[in-house]
């Protein structure tokens, strides 16, 4: 009788040891489901913030050119009251000669006239074409400003759900291994049970 109780504690322990060691695969990959998760988040914040911060950067920028914009037409205005003060003090100039001139006033002034019309032509389009370069350089940070955004959004939500399925991996694996362990639970009893009744140890 002796051999035969040997035997159903030792198929009693096996269970039982089966058991346990499922459940701690079971808690292991639960933990691991937990870090999964938690890691995602925090890469997630990351993935957002460094998206973010280019964004930030971008509207700084876009921010310089609309100032160094601003800049220029407030130089274009200093230098369009000094042209125009230039423009009528040679004409009074001009005018106070007129008759020492004699037949070549009018070819003077005309001549003038044209300089100072191209001068004038010059100015205008040196500003304006500055102010356009500034306000296309200013669009097109904004317009980056904009996609750093959306990007940083939907590479934040990836993150997440790349997370979520390794989580849903490690939880499916700790669900098997405890259904593993009720069964190898259930195992031993039953084997036991059936040593107990062969060997008639509850007779």
């Amino acid at each position: 009788m002796g051999l035969e109780l040997v035997a159903i504690a030792a198929s009693a322990a096996s269970g039982l040891v089966s058991y346990v060691g499922a459940q701690r695969q079971a808690q292991a990959a639960e933990y691991s489901a937990d870090t999964a998760r938690d890691q995602a988040d925090v890469n997630s914040k990351i993935a957002f913030q460094r998206r973010q911060a280019e964004a930030q950067d971008a509207t700084f920028q876009a921010g310089v050119q609309d100032y160094n914009k601003q800049v220029t037409i407030a130089e274009f205005g200093q230098k369009e009251l000094q042209f125009e003060d230039k423009v009528q003090e040679l004409n009074a100039t001009f005018a106070n000669n007129a008759f020492s001139t004699q037949g070549s006033f009018s070819d003077l002034f005309n001549a003038k006239q044209s300089e100072f019309n191209l001068a004038a032509n010059n100015l205008y389009s040196e500003t304006a074409q500055k102010s356009f370069n500034y306000d296309a350089q200013a669009d097109l940070l904004t317009n980056q400003a904009n996609r750093s955004l959306t990007l940083g959004s939907y590479e934040s939500k990836n993150v997440l759900y790349a997370g979520a399925n390794r989580a849903n991996a490690f939880e499916n694996q700790a669900s098997a291994a405890r259904t593993q362990a009720i069964g190898s639970l259930m195992g031993a009893a039953s084997q036991s049970a059936q040593l107990g009744v062969k060997y008639d140890i509850f007779g």
